[in-house]
């Protein structure tokens, strides 16, 4: 990245902060307004208050001046007579005051915040084993709990692959599998990680399968598995886990999403909003399955409950042009990452657009490689790092995610 490359980002960077920071100003001004008023109200009920203390004060002096001063005790009783009319007429007078002792702290909003940076700089940036020089096409990345990666793709016209790959591009282990017979699609493979050492891949010829990473099984007569949703031509563009529910999602060239479980039972089918014409990318977030459509450039963000999915919220473009997104994923935080387009150039670059937990704000945007197809979260000694792969010239980089509180 050459010196203007890099001064573009920060100013783009300080851009976004400087955004953000109007937000943050705007919400505590009008906060600050509200507890200054709250305040005058209190210093008012103070000040009458500190009045009626003074003539109490006045009066339990005049007590005590009147008694032998031989010890104080003596004058408790009066004291304590004293102070009960000023007590009862403060009650009367100032009921409000008596809600003020149910003043919960635990009530009071969090100011804690988390965030994720990544790192100015890619931390490395690797050539793949034999994907280039084998003129492969990779569709695909994910990574396990253990810090396995495995990527998938198209490797002919015939034969799709699986490759499980180290940080520094080696291959561990691969295989190719052939695609259905009379198939007259390429055979792009798409996969996603699913519990413990294992992976789920799904290919274009609309066959599913497991693969797991600790003996390098992957039996294709006894997983594969036909959507008998998907006749007449169809075929599947991406795949999505949900760890928490158990669930996978395998997106389609139409607007029919199909959930199944672990076991590659078929359950249901999930329509996408009008508007979305086929998913390029799909990640589970929380309650709300995220969607990139290149074809028609729109990211959203939809319920998974039901047949019919609803919109929860559309991600702001990171541009006035044309930004459309080919992959997504989140980290352990819920922030989420997508490969985009960068709408400002002519010649293609992507970008690598970071955004909040809400996905309503744009909290970073990066140039990356013009040939980045595909982005996902990796784990490496306790600490997340961001992957990103090239579609065919076999580049892989690595970036630190930094988090911070407060």
């Amino acid at each position: 990245m050459d010196h203007d490359d890099r001064a573009d980002s920060l100013f783009k960077k300080l851009g976004a902060l400087d955004s953000n920071a109007k937000s943050w100003n705007k919400i505590i001004d009008t906060q600050e307004e509200g507890n200054e008023s709250e305040i005058q109200h209190i210093s008012e009920l103070v000040d009458q208050i500190l009045k009626r203390y003074k003539s109490f004060k006045a009066s339990a002096a005049a007590i005590l001046a009147s008694k032998d001063d031989w010890t104080d005790s003596q004058c408790l009783p009066d004291v304590s007579a004293a102070s009960e009319p000023l007590l009862e007429e403060v009650k009367i007078d100032y009921p409000q005051l008596e809600s003020l002792s149910d003043f919960r702290m635990d009530e009071l909003p969090s100011v804690d915040r988390i965030n994720v940076i990544i790192s100015e700089r890619e931390e490395s940036v690797v050539d793949v084993e034999g994907i280039k020089a084998k003129e492969w096409w990779n569709k695909s990345i994910a990574s396990s709990g253990d810090g396995s990666i495995v990527i998938t793709g198209r490797a002919s016209e015939d034969y799709s692959y699986i490759s499980v790959i180290n940080t520094e591009g080696v291959t561990v282990r691969q295989g190719k599998m052939k695609k259905a017979e009379g198939s007259t699609y390429y055979p792009y493979r798409h996969c996603a990680p699913l519990s413990g050492l294992k992976f789920v891949t799904v290919c274009e010829t609309n066959l599913i399968g497991i693969y797991d990473v600790r003996n390098v099984t992957y039996d294709e007569k006894k997983n594969k598995r036909r959507y008998p949703q998907l006749a007449g031509g169809r075929y599947v563009t991406c795949i999505a886990t949900d760890p928490m529910r158990k669930l996978i999602v395998v997106g389609s060239d139409s607007r029919e999403v199909y959930i199944l479980d672990e076991q590659l039972s078929y359950g249901r089918t999930l329509t996408l909003p009008d508007g979305i014409e086929r998913p390029r990318a799909l990640a589970v977030h929380e309650e709300n399955l995220l969607v990139c459509d290149y074809a028609t450039g729109k990211t959203c963000a939809v319920s998974m409950e039901g047949r019919n999915a609803t919109l929860v919220y559309e991600f702001p473009s990171p541009g006035r042009g044309d930004s459309r997104p080919s992959s997504v994923c989140t980290d352990r935080n819920g922030f989420i990452y997508m490969i985009r387009d960068d709408p400002t150039t002519y010649h293609r670059r992507k970008l690598l657009v970071q955004y909040s937990q809400d996905g309503q704000q744009i909290l970073a945007k990066k140039i990356v490689d013009g040939n980045a197809r595909c982005v996902t979260t990796y784990n490496s000694n306790n600490e997340e790092k961001l992957l990103i792969i090239t579609e065919t010239s076999g580049k892989l980089y690595t970036f630190g995610l930094v988090t911070m509180e407060g």
